[in-house]
Order: structure tokens, then sequence, then C-alpha cells
């Protein structure tokens, strides 16, 4: 990427000095690469893009979209896949049950069933753990089913703790946070958007949702103390112009906002 003529500025709500100014740049495609329909694409570490195609096959491409590592899918439809970032663990959904393979597609282990299998999940850091949002106990009715987030542990195979969520979550996903073990959850709840943060204490979920409604989570900090978030859509709400928000993680109090009217019509694209 090179650098743009303009230069927008983040507006600081918090202390003086909170808030540095940023560039804006332009984007130059460096590779491309065909592979068909895709399903999901999500960023590893180094670098490297985790990509679902809709066929049922993942695809690790490396900076340069080659392709470095390829695993089929179990057959079914799958729900979660979670892939630990050495390629070692692969986590699938598929007929009711969270199955853990390895890096080769060969089965390690599965979990509990449950009535439609699980939405979304994320490896920790160290691959000890698996997050997983999960479909309520006792519950066949998805309309009014209250979800769970479960915490796996991957060398037994067992969930160690679950926490219900609350509300019926129709679509998650997960972004783990740089600590390793804690996890942002982008929800969307009841047809609107929602966010969450779990981190695992001593074998125990503490999971919170944020007084934000109608933002999605975007991004955390690589220091790890403030996240991002945006609009629900990407028209603005009138009287309320600013489009990417910074919030402190610890009490997701608002202190950056980027707005709209200092961007050019090319960069709010």
């Amino acid at each position: 990427a090179r650098s743009s003529p303009t230069c927008p500025s983040l507006q600081s709500l918090g202390p003086p000095g909170d808030t540095c100014a940023v560039n804006a740049v332009e984007a130059v495609l460096v590779a491309e690469v065909r592979i068909g329909p895709v399903s999901r694409v999500r960023p590893l570490a180094g670098q490297r893009w985790l990509v679902q195609r809709a066929l049922g096959e993942l695809v690790v491409l490396d900076e340069r979209l080659t392709p470095s590592w390829r695993l089929e899918l179990p057959t079914g439809r799958p729900g979660i896949v979670a892939v630990a970032d050495d390629l070692s663990l692969v986590a699938v959904s598929r007929a009711g049950q969270l199955v853990l393979l390895d890096g080769s597609g060969r089965q390690l282990a599965s979990v509990l069933a449950t009535p439609s299998g699980s939405s979304a999940g994320i490896f920790t850091a160290d691959g000890a753990y698996l997050w997983a949002v999960s479909p309520g106990r006792g519950s066949e009715d998805l309309v009014t089913a209250s979800q769970e987030l479960w915490l796996i542990e991957v060398a037994r195979c067992s969930i160690v703790d679950r926490r219900r969520i609350g509300m019926f979550v129709d679509g998650c996903q997960p972004i783990r946070h740089p600590d390793g073990h804690t996890v942002g959850l982008s929800l969307w709840v009841e047809g609107r958007p929602a966010i969450g943060w779990a981190v695992a204490e001593r074998g125990r979920i503490d999971l919170r949702l944020v007084p934000w409604r109608d933002r999605v989570l975007a991004d955390v900090h690589p220091g790890g103390s403030e996240y991002l978030t945006v609009s629900r859509e990407r028209s603005f709400v009138p009287g309320r112009d600013d489009e990417l928000w910074r919030h402190r993680l610890r009490d997701d109090r608002l202190v950056g906002a980027l707005a709209r009217d200092r961007l050019s019509d090319e960069e709010r694209t």
C-alpha cells in the first residue's frame, strides 16, 4: 500500500494524546488467485489467509496467495470451522457433533452432540482450548433458544465450562485478543449486532456483553487495551457522523471516533 495525499485525523474523545492521526492509504493489488466459490475468508498469523471453499475444502494461502495447505472437510454441511495457527488442529461441527481433526484430517475426538451443532469457534493461541458458541441445552426451538459459550479443553476434548449468552445468537464472528486467551464476540442477536468479551480464569468463563448496540466489533488493538467498532450499516445514522469508534477494553468507554466528514468520497467506500 502507498500513502494518499489526504490525512484524516481521529477525533479524540478522551484525554489528550489518546488518539494519534492516521494516514489514508490506497489499496494496491499485489496478488490474486482463482480458487472457485468461497464461503468464508479469515486471517491467520504469519500473513496467511484461511479460505473455506463452498465445495467443502479448507485452503491456506500465503502472503502471495499461493496455496500452502489443503484439507477436505467431512461430508455434510459444516457449521463451525476453527483452525489452529500451526494447522495442527481443526474443529468442525457436523451431524450435531463438534469434531476435532488433526492437520491431515484424521478425527481425534468428538464433543457432546447438540440439536443443531455449533455456530462459531476459535482456538486459543496455544491451542490448549477451543472457544465455541453453541445452541443452549434442552432447547429444540432455535427461535427462542439461548445460545451458550463453551470452553473446551482440547487435550481431553471435554467442555470445562459453559455460559448462557442470554439471547438467541444467529451469527457470530470470534476475534482473538492479543493475549491469546481472551476472545471478542461479534454477535448478531435477534436481528441486531452486539458485542461480547469472554476470558477464562482458572477454567471458569467470565462473559460480559458491552452496552453498545448496533455496533459491530471490527478489531482489537495489538496492545490489547482498545478495540474498534463500526456502525451496523455503511450508511450513517442522522445526527451521528462517526463511522469508526475506539473503545477502551476494560470499561468499553468511547475514547475516539473517525468522522465521516473528514473522509473523501473515495475513502468512504
